[in-house]
C-alpha cells in the first residue's frame, strides 16, 4: 500500500504553489508593465503605430497560452535592445507606420516593434511543421505518449 504522509504532500503543495505564484507574477509582471510602457510610448511620444501593433501582440498571445510567458519576455527583450540600437543610431525608424500611412504616427523605435518578431518567428514554426510534417507528427505523437504516462 501506497501511503503519503501530511508532510510530504506539503512539500508537494509548496513546490507547486511556489512555481505557479511565480510563473502567475511574472505573466502579471510582464503584461502590466508592457501596458504601461505601451500607453507610455503612445501619450509622451504619440506613438499610435506602435500602440496598435502592441494591441496585435496581445491579440496574437490569445491563441498561444502556452507561449504567452515566452513572448511577453521577448517583447521586453526587443524593446530594450531596438531602444540601444536607435539610440546609438544603428538603425531609425519612419516618423509614420513604414513611412507610408501618414494617420499611423510611430517614434523611433515603435513600442510595439516585437510584433514583426513574434509574427518571424510563428512564421518560420509554421513553414517548418510544413515541410517537415512526419516529424513533427512523429513528435506530437511521443509528446501525447509522454503525457499520458504523466496522467
Amino acid at each position: 500500500m501506497f501511503l503519503i504522509s501530511t508532510n510530504d504532500l506539503m512539500k508537494i503543495l509548496t513546490v507547486f504553489t511556489r512555481r505557479i505564484g511565480l510563473l502567475f507574477f511574472s505573466f502579471i509582471f510582464l503584461f502590466f508593465g508592457i501596458v504601461i510602457f505601451s500607453l507610455f510610448y503612445l501619450i509622451v511620444f504619440k506613438d499610435i503605430f506602435g500602440f496598435v501593433m502592441t494591441i496585435a501582440v496581445f491579440l496574437v498571445l490569445i491563441n498561444r497560452p502556452k507561449d504567452r510567458l515566452f513572448f511577453l519576455t521577448m517583447y521586453v527583450v526587443v524593446a530594450v535592445l531596438e531602444i540601444i540600437g536607435s539610440v546609438y543610431e544603428v538603425w531609425s525608424w519612419p516618423d509614420t507606420a513604414f513611412g507610408v500611412f501618414p494617420i499611423l504616427k510611430s517614434h523611433n523605435p515603435p513600442s510595439g516593434i516585437s510584433l514583426f518578431y513574434f509574427l518571424l518567428d510563428i512564421g518560420c514554426f509554421v513553414i517548418y511543421t510544413q515541410f517537415n510534417s512526419k516529424t513533427w507528427k512523429r513528435f506530437k505523437n511521443i509528446r501525447r505518449q509522454l503525457k499520458s504516462q504523466i496522467i
